[in-house]
């Protein structure tokens, strides 16, 4: 006899014993189907197992998370040059080194803020967390360069104020939730001496109003965009398109 036929039949065989066998079992022994709860049990049933994340009115509920800070209090850095002027143009190379691009573990990343920029190259061991960074115009000049974004997160930087950013280097700020805000009459306050470096200021992110605590001195920053406001309040923009489905 053909292999494939001889096969074929004994497939056959199997499954007829098989199909004999479990037309003999015993009825009690038999699977028996789901038992189908009614109204009135699936409603107890219901109160007694809630689901571990109701859904309301068609929107899934989520835990609460803590807001992100919207105002702030924090200790003032003037990055002047020799003549005391607002160092304007800082570039991303100046930020961060280029020599330093191999790393990247953020953690690390701190201690090389502003390394490049001359009479600052200290800054990393002098700033500390919630600490305000004030410069010039055109702040983050240049290349696309993240590091010179991410250095200022690892350090704690809370806020960067300048009259203008590099386009470039602005959005890297805001979908990485470092708070980054304009101020086009930085250059008049900073030469005033109504701003300084150790001052305290204190402002607010949705207002843009903002007031210099030691020398008791109102000024007014660009409050946030809505959008802006949104990814930093999400803790960044890969944060914010997973709860905006964006």
């Amino acid at each position: 006899m053909n292999p494939v036929k001889r096969a074929k039949q004994e497939r056959l065989a199997v499954w007829g014993k098989h199909s004999k066998l479990e037309k003999r079992a015993d009825p009690a022994k038999r699977v028996k189907p789901e038992k189908q709860f009614g109204p009135a049990e699936k409603r107890s049933l219901a109160s007694r197992f809630p689901p571990a994340n109701p859904v309301r009115n068609g929107t899934r509920k989520n835990p609460e998370k803590p807001a992100a800070q919207t105002k702030l209090e924090g200790r003032v850095w003037v990055l002047t040059d020799s003549t005391g002027r607002l160092i304007e143009d800082i570039d991303t190379d100046q930020i961060y080194h280029n020599a330093f691009l191999h790393i990247t573990d953020i953690a690390e990343m701190g201690q090389y803020a502003l390394g490049n920029l001359e009479g600052w190259k200290d800054f990393a061991k002098k700033a500390g967390p919630g600490d305000i960074v004030i410069a010039g115009r055109n702040f983050g000049a240049g290349s696309s360069r993240q590091q010179a974004v991410d250095c200022f997160l690892s350090l704690g930087v809370a806020l960067i104020i300048a009259p203008s950013f590099g386009a470039i280097y602005f959005r890297n700020a805001v979908n990485s939730a470092l708070p980054v805000l304009k101020c086009p009459a930085l250059g008049d306050l900073t030469a005033q001496k109504k701003i300084r470096t150790g001052d305290r200021i204190s402002l607010g992110f949705k207002t843009g109003e903002a007031r210099n605590l030691t020398q008791e001195v109102s000024f007014s920053v660009d409050p946030m965009s809505e959008v802006q406001l949104q990814i930093h309040e999400a803790g960044g923009l890969f944060p914010y398109a997973r709860q905006t489905g964006a």
